[in-house]
């Protein structure tokens, strides 16, 4: 088939996303037997079904659209923004909470070394997240129709490549399960801490178990959103990766063999081109978020850092949401070790995503030097790897860096500063 141009490959070939595209799940319950599980039905259903779940929890914090169809557009919107505001309101009324226990703290004792610490991480960390959920919820429109296109994209030739994305599902999830449990149990332990004794809200005196507790509480729902982007994000990356690792792979066969080997490598680069396309498109949804992200979470782990190598005591406490105690010192140590792992997983398979999708360069390098491919192979070859050195196939910060290997030193050495002053 003459190619004239990849934008009227893309036409053909490529469904444009619909913002009110759903997913649309199997019915049938399939039990887990190995040929079942390399079935499409199954695959599809069960990437589908894990992005829902995400989704929902996003739907909760008012930044995604509903699902039903049955919902009238207008009582819809009013509920989202209900949700959403009560959510943003929360937090900013933890952030004025944090500051006027910080204000009553350095009125008593000016030396706050450590004591600052304390509130710029938290009142930073809750500030970022309250303005990354205003700014998703402005672009997540066409993110079902996205994710929809996403899942649709994907064929799973080699029944190992979907049970690798499945463990990695799995242990992101148990994972979070798992911060979720020692979270709860950090709470309760607590509460036992500060019963019986009063704190300010405000200048309102109330139990203090009772001001920790919301505080604490109200911090959670911003790691909870966190968490939940970044799970997103992580399968994104995992799944597409996987897709352009595979579709190098069969490059590479078909160069090998020789066979019919203009259509298929036609076929093969349309398909490169569709994913890079959902890449982009996925990018342009996620990048503002990512880009606080990444900032806050370098922040926060520096200022953690500093923390736990100070002499570790409050000159001060910040009421007693914020003391000196062993169950404090273990809240700190689980931020500390739920923002590195984050940020870490995040920025690791991003750059994975970016590395599988410029794995296939070598390949089509040796096409054009090895094989006889015809004119129009030969151009639509050129315009991948020009496509491919002007605009990199990678998730972006804001379009202001690129989340690859290089990118991952990057942020290793900005995270040693604090331990190397």
């Amino acid at each position: 088939m003459t190619i004239k141009h990849e934008n009227q490959a893309e036409k053909e070939t490529f469904t444009p996303l619909n913002p009110t595209d759903v997913f649309v799940v199997p019915h049938k319950n399939l039990p887990p037997s190995e040929d079942q599980n390399n079935t499409e039905e199954y695959q599809r259903g069960y990437l589908q079904r894990a992005f829902e779940r995400l989704l929902w929890v996003l739907y909760l914090f008012g930044t995604v659209s509903s699902w039903s169809s049955r919902r009238s557009n207008e009582n819809h919107r009013i509920w989202t923004t209900i949700r959403l505001t009560t959510v943003v309101l929360l937090i900013v009324l933890f952030i004025l909470q944090l500051a006027f226990m910080y204000l009553q703290a350095v009125a008593e004792i000016p030396t706050t070394t450590v004591m600052k610490v304390h509130f710029l991480t938290r009142s930073q960390f809750t500030a970022m997240t309250a303005l990354s959920i205003v700014v998703f919820s402005t672009r997540t429109t066409p993110l079902r129709g996205l994710l929809a296109n996403i899942v649709k994209a994907c064929v799973w030739s080699e029944p190992s490549e979907f049970s690798l994305v499945r463990r990695i599902i799995l242990l992101h999830l148990s994972v979070i399960g798992l911060g979720a449990a020692v979270l709860s149990g950090q709470l309760i332990a607590k509460a036992f801490v500060v019963r019986g004794l009063t704190d300010s809200f405000f200048g309102l005196s109330i139990p203090a178990e009772l001001l920790s507790i919301s505080m604490i509480s109200i911090e959670s729902l911003a790691i909870c959103f966190r968490a939940t982007h970044v799970s997103v994000t992580l399968m994104m990356c995992a799944i597409l990766g996987l897709q352009f690792r595979q579709l190098t792979n069969d490059i590479k066969v078909v160069r090998l063999v020789q066979t019919n080997s203009n259509s298929q490598l036609t076929d093969l680069l349309r398909r490169h081109y569709r994913l890079s396309r959902l890449v982009k498109q996925f990018d342009d949804i996620f990048s503002p978020t990512l880009f606080l992200f990444i900032a806050s979470d370098l922040a926060l782990v520096t200022s953690l850092i500093s923390y736990f190598i100070s002499d570790s005591q409050l000159e001060a406490p910040i009421g007693h949401f914020i003391t000196q105690n062993a169950t404090d010192t273990a809240i700190y140590f689980s931020c500390a070790i739920g923002t590195e792992f984050m940020l870490t997983t995040g920025i690791v398979l991003a750059a994975y995503l970016n590395h599988q999708a410029d794995s296939c360069i070598p390949e089509l390098y040796r096409i054009i030097e090895d094989l006889d491919v015809s004119i129009d192979l030969d151009g639509h070859i050129e315009r991948s790897l020009r496509r491919l050195r002007d605009t990199p196939v990678a998730l972006t910060g804001l379009g202001l860096f690129l989340m690859n290997k290089s990118f991952i030193l990057t942020v290793s050495i900005m995270r040693d500063v604090p331990r190397g002053q």
